[in-house]
């Protein structure tokens, strides 16, 4: 256990956090171009539809520079070069190349992605722009190097944050306390699952049950920086298990892969810790 957890120096950190960004990239890239129907004209998330929210309704020039990057032929090239972007991040990660022309172009793809269609975008989509952020920076910059630790303790921070976060607002809604929040969203169009939903809506105490387990979970992750081998294991098991079981049941792909590419990073910070155990 402590020798797996000791495995990841720096530039293994890196290397990991590289090959998972650019994973997520070409996947959820993919997805976008198989169901590209829901960008073009008449889908929930064209352009005459999204241009009259966010920047673009207040600012003349969003909207007109927005009118000539998002044209539907050329929205479908950015999602092509994202799925290659992600591909050659894979591979320059496998065999340690890092450069930062590739991690800058995949942050702008992801920035332009964000501006496009940003209704259509989860927390876990914030995550992969912070992660490329991060190699963007660390990639200028040595393993030694005070930003290098800078990028990598400020994702850690942020995924730590966001399993807290997480738990706090779960805790402090009533339909997560008993249970009815987690079966209503399995109950859902987009992103339910009817056997699920079957199962929990007539067994409330399971469903109040589980709920409560994922708002423990949330809460208590935190404790990963104690340093303790064992309990980081543990965390890092179960969230790694909750990320693809709910990947599995809600279709969202994009949504395991992206907190699981930022666990190497938080690996090497926690290894850094004096008081850490390996």
């Amino acid at each position: 256990m402590k020798e797996f957890l000791a495995y990841f120096d720096a530039q293994m950190a890196m290397q990991a956090l590289q090959v998972g960004a650019g994973l997520v990239m070409a996947i959820t890239a993919t997805e976008a171009l198989v169901r590209f129907q829901v960008y073009a004209k008449g889908g929930i998330l064209s352009w005459d539809l999204v241009r009259r929210t966010g920047l673009a309704s207040r600012s003349a020039f969003f909207r007109n520079l927005g009118d000539f990057f998002y044209q539907e032929r050329r929205f479908r090239v950015l999602m092509a070069l994202r799925m290659l972007l992600g591909l050659a991040m894979v591979t320059s990660g496998i065999f340690a190349l890092q450069s930062p022309f590739l991690m800058g172009a995949a942050l702008l793809s992801s920035l332009l992605v964000l501006f496009r269609a940003a209704p259509g975008q989860d927390g876990s989509f914030q995550l992969r722009i912070l992660i490329q952020c991060v190699l963007f920076t660390c990639s200028l910059s040595p393993p030694d190097s005070l930003i290098f630790r800078l990028g990598m303790w400020f994702l850690s921070a942020q995924l730590i944050l966001s399993y807290l976060l997480a738990g706090v607002a779960k805790l402090r809604g009533p339909a997560w306390r008993d249970g009815s929040g987690l079966t209503g969203i399995f109950g859902t169009v987009y992103h339910g699952s009817g056997w699920v939903y079957g199962l929990l809506a007539g067994r409330k105490g399971l469903s109040r049950a589980l709920s409560w387990g994922v708002i423990a979970f949330e809460l208590l992750f935190p404790l990963v920086l104690t340093g303790q081998s064992w309990l980081v294991v543990v965390f890092l098991v179960v969230t790694t298990l909750f990320h693809l079981s709910t990947s599995f049941l809600m279709g969202l792909n994009g949504f395991f892969l992206s907190f699981v590419a930022a666990y190497p990073a938080l690996i090497w910070c926690l290894g850094q810790l004096p008081w850490a155990d390996w």
